[in-house]
């Protein structure tokens, strides 16, 4: 995710950065995430974390480049992660959230869950 980091990256804000830190942390506590090749999920956590924080561009061309994925094979992965971010709140597993809700890191776990796009629409 060294495209995260990028400062040329216009996306790359603290807010953003702490978005997907959250939803990679959820991510590494499911196993079920595991059928995703990591440069994917990568690639979807930006997406999602830009779709809940409501930019425009939710999947920039620059992320593309760096990514090498299009967005119809990253939206699986993408809806994973949004199942994550829904049942976060209730799950057995919820350290994740808690951290994430505190100042200290953002309060982005406080997010609307971002609603994506069916399967056959994308």
């Amino acid at each position: 995710m060294s495209f995260i980091c990028d400062p040329l990256f216009a996306c790359s804000t603290l807010q953003v950065a702490q978005m997907c830190e959250y939803l990679s942390e959820l991510c590494l506590v499911d196993v079920t995430t595991n059928k995703h090749p990591l440069s994917l999920l990568s690639a979807a956590v930006l997406h999602v974390a830009l779709t809940a924080l409501g930019r425009a561009d939710t999947y920039p061309r620059t992320l593309a480049k760096h990514a090498s994925y299009r967005l119809e094979e990253v939206m699986p992965a993408a809806r994973h992660i949004v199942a994550l971010m829904r049942k976060a709140p209730e799950s057995s597993l919820k350290a994740v959230y808690k951290k994430h809700c505190s100042s200290k890191f953002g309060e982005v776990a406080k997010y609307d869950v971002p609603v994506l796009p069916e399967a056959a629409s994308c």
